[in-house]
């Protein structure tokens, strides 16, 4: 309805202002219940994770990086096999984070993502040129705090959460010449056991 009237009647400032707090409104409490849902919800049979579900997420992400005049460097050191990780909770994370970075990082600026395997974890790489984490929001992720209020971090809480899911660690650190580098080690299942 906000969209049909903003094509009707945009030209209107206050007609403009009405329909846009609506949607702001109504995105708000959209992104509410999808939080709360992903905060709650873990697939009991999560499918494993493949080199694919990375290379999607460029694709998940290249709108955002768009808008944003953020380009994207993508290098995946993984086979074409599967990872022994569940592949839904990893790809929220990647995602969330991913958005934050293109987010974060000013006009003309890079984000990176790196992803490789190592013997026992799927180590995974995201670095922005924006200004950096809060020290609280930084703790918080690499799960030494709690969740500042008033973050504006896009689904700070649903990744700390699944990160929790995957036994996963992050850890934090800002690079030398500005941005944030973000490194999460997730480790692989054993032989036998659910991804």
């Amino acid at each position: 309805t906000a969209v049909s009237t903003l094509r009707r009647f945009g030209d209107d400032a206050a007609v403009r202002e009405e329909a846009l707090g609506f949607l702001e409104r109504g995105i708000g409490t959209l992104d509410r219940i999808v939080t709360s849902t992903l905060n709650l919800y873990r697939p009991e049979d999560d499918r494993r994770l493949t080199r694919a579900d990375l290379e999607d997420l460029a694709q998940l992400v290249r709108p955002a990086a768009a808008r944003g005049g953020v380009a994207l460097d993508f290098a995946l050191d993984l086979s074409a096999g599967e990872v022994a990780v569940g592949a839904g909770g990893v790809r929220q994370v990647l995602l969330n984070l991913l958005l934050n970075a293109c987010e974060a990082t000013p006009r003309g600026g890079v984000v990176e993502f790196r992803a490789r395997l190592e013997p026992e974890a799927l180590v995974c790489e995201i670095a922005d040129a924006g200004p950096g984490l809060g020290a609280a929001e930084a703790a918080r992720l690499a799960g030494q705090g709690e969740a500042p209020l008033g973050s504006r971090r896009l689904g700070l809480g649903v990744v700390v959460g699944l990160l929790g899911n995957l036994d996963a660690r992050a850890s934090v650190v800002e690079r030398p010449g500005g941005g944030t580098l973000i490194r999460l080690s997730i480790p692989l299942a054993q032989a036998g056991a659910p991804a």
